[in-house]
């Protein structure tokens, strides 16, 4: 079972991508408190899924955190790694790059999208 700072990590990336998406090219700053999640390990998870075309890429940058990095991963289309920029492309249908970290208080980036 995942940690609940997981599922509500999850739930903020996806809504912000979800509602990034319909715009031709913007910018997020993304902030989350984690203050009552610290010391917890989380996996932060940020996905794309072909849309079709035109081709889309989302960059994940700016990321910062009074927490601890752990391993990361990647799958499908993704280039760069934390704490500088991710940035995930449709060219592979699915697209994920996962960040494992122990929680401080905060963390933040800012999401452009394509």
């Amino acid at each position: 079972m995942r940690p609940i700072g997981f599922h509500l990590a999850r739930a903020v990336l996806i809504a912000a991508l979800l509602g990034a998406l319909p715009a031709a090219a913007s910018s997020i700053l993304v902030t989350i408190d984690t203050t009552s999640l610290a010391g917890t390990t989380a996996d932060l998870a940020f996905d794309l899924v072909n849309g079709g075309a035109p081709a889309n890429t989302v960059t994940i940058s700016k990321f910062a955190t009074d927490g601890t990095l752990g391993a990361s991963s990647s799958k499908g289309s993704v280039t760069g790694s934390f704490p500088g920029a991710v940035t995930l492309s449709d060219a592979a249908f699915f697209s994920e790059y996962l960040q494992t970290e122990t929680l401080g208080k905060s963390l933040s980036f800012a999401l452009n999208t394509t």
